[in-house]
């Protein structure tokens, strides 16, 4: 039998193909049951940043004054937390084992796949929007407990007990709203899952229906998409631009470090950076284990299942035969092509991020299968 790509589909290659499709569901489900696992420092994480938090609030209703020092740390966290990846990390792949894959590939194949993802701009361009804004994802929480607590003393110093002006409290709940949208927008596109790639193809193929509805029916959609992307855009915008306005309104408002001892400088430091980075491991574990769920599902459903029908049928068109397996190949290569990343300090604190699966990534064979 013989594929529309023009290779040779043996019975053995596509014994091959679905002893492949069976091995990564195994693994994967093996990854699954892993992160499912209730790791012991979790309930010690908890308990440190509730400590932590309880002591900060406690400083700031002795001090109202240094409310202001936690709002800085915390907007220098959210804005240049990418530090982070300069403290020394340990990075592990789910599959150590695909290494020795890579090594052996030679040259010619790796430039070869090279030249072939550079003509695939849009995987590209998928790929880059999973790395960065998926690894935003897990940050929701920790930046939402410490931006959580700025949001709750800008209210009471400012409103109610008046020790701090309202217009400052003002820009201050502003820019926290900027900030916890901006996540939840995250939240809601699942770039780790690729979201908004299929957001787009979804949109796409709704403009089609909407055309063919008439000139209303794509109007209304297209003000629609219009409005959703201005919303998205004014969101990102403030959470990105508005911290340095933000701050630069703090220091000319307050002489906020006047009489502040060094001592609550780096308690509120090394708070915020303990927050962040336990509520980020704790999310990024859920995120992954979510995403390894339904990547399970979808290999069963929409690539195993299907490839043993497709085996059983005896007498079909070749033409369809063939373009049958092509969909359910790129069904496959279109999961598996990303992969979960372990990164920890030394052992402790690990987080779970996307990335490319290299051992795809870099194959012009699996790549021939994506768009």
């Amino acid at each position: 039998m013989k594929a529309s790509d023009g290779t040779d589909q043996t019975i053995e290659d596509i014994a091959a193909f679905r002893k492949e499709v069976a091995d990564e569901i195994a693994s994967e489900e093996t990854m699954l049951q892993k992160l499912s696992l209730s790791h012991r420092t979790d309930h010690q994480g908890h308990l440190l940043a509730v400590i932590l938090i309880a002591v900060a609030a406690v400083l700031i209703l002795l001090q109202s004054h240094v409310f202001l020092l936690w709002l800085i740390v915390g907007l220098l966290l959210y804005s240049y937390n990418f530090v982070i990846i300069l403290i020394p990390t340990t990075t592990k792949r789910a599959r150590p084992e695909e290494k020795g894959i890579l090594l052996n590939m030679d040259m010619n194949d790796r430039w070869l796949a090279i030249k072939l993802l550079w003509k695939k701009k849009r995987l590209a361009v998928e790929i880059g929007l999973t790395v960065f804004l998926g690894g935003m994802v897990p940050l929701a929480l920790s930046f939402s407990v410490i931006f959580g607590l700025g949001a709750f003393f800008a209210i009471y110093l400012g409103f109610l007990s008046h020790m701090i002006e309202e217009q400052l409290a003002v820009i201050v709940l502003a820019q926290i709203a900027f900030i916890l949208l901006f996540y939840a927008m995250m939240i809601v596109l699942e770039p780790q899952a690729q979201g908004i790639t299929r957001i787009a193809t979804s949109y796409k193929g709704k403009m089609g229906e909407a055309q063919s509805n008439g000139r209303k029916a794509f109007m209304i959609l297209m003000m629609f998409i219009v409005a959703l992307l201005t919303f998205s855009t004014i969101i990102a915008l403030g959470a990105i631009f508005l911290p340095g306005f933000t701050l630069l309104k703090i220091f000319r408002t307050s002489q906020v470090l006047e009489g502040v001892g060094l001592l609550i400088l780096i308690f509120f430091l090394m708070s915020q950076l303990v927050i962040m980075r336990h509520f980020q491991g704790v999310m990024s574990r859920r995120m992954a284990a979510g995403l390894l769920r339904t990547r399970i599902e979808k290999l069963r459903e929409e690539v195993l299942d299907p490839l043993d029908a497709w085996s059983e049928k005896k007498e079909l068109d070749k033409g369809e035969s063939d373009a049958e397996l092509t969909t359910i190949k790129k069904k496959y290569y279109s999961v598996v092509i990303y992969d979960i990343i372990k990164q920890d300090i030394f052992g402790y604190w690990p987080i779970y991020l996307v990335g490319p699966r290299l051992r795809y990534v870099l194959s012009d064979k699996a790549l021939a299968y994506i768009r």
